[in-house]
């Protein structure tokens, strides 16, 4: 009805939120810490059958629209910004942005 792929088989950490639960996707391979923010349109997947799904630290939120692919990590308090495109392993404390997607540390990034 909303347009929401989630997997039973997925693991989700607790206190995960949905804000507009709209056109989300996530690989049933992925796994997401806890208090993970998820907004509209965000995609988690693989980049192929059987193939790995990305490894999601605690406390990342997901701007809407942006997509996480392929076999990566993204770190814990990591900010993925709206549109972003994220197809590599990002450290933690991170801000993410951009098609190609940029990384910067939080510290720096405005």
């Amino acid at each position: 009805m909303l347009g929401i792929e989630i997997p039973w088989k997925t693991t989700i950490g607790h206190s995960t939120r949905l804000y507009h639960g709209t056109a989300l996707v996530i690989n049933d391979k992925a796994i997401l810490g806890d208090r993970v923010i998820l907004r509209h349109g965000v995609t988690i997947g693989h980049l192929g059958p059987g193939l790995p799904a990305p490894r999601i630290g605690d406390d990342v939120e997901f701007g809407s629209n942006s997509i996480v692919i392929g076999d990566i990590d993204v770190g814990d308090r990591t900010i993925i910004g709206s549109g972003a495109v994220l197809t590599k392993s990002v450290p933690a404390d991170s801000v993410v942005r951009g098609n190609p997607a940029q990384i910067f540390p939080r510290s720096t990034a405005v």
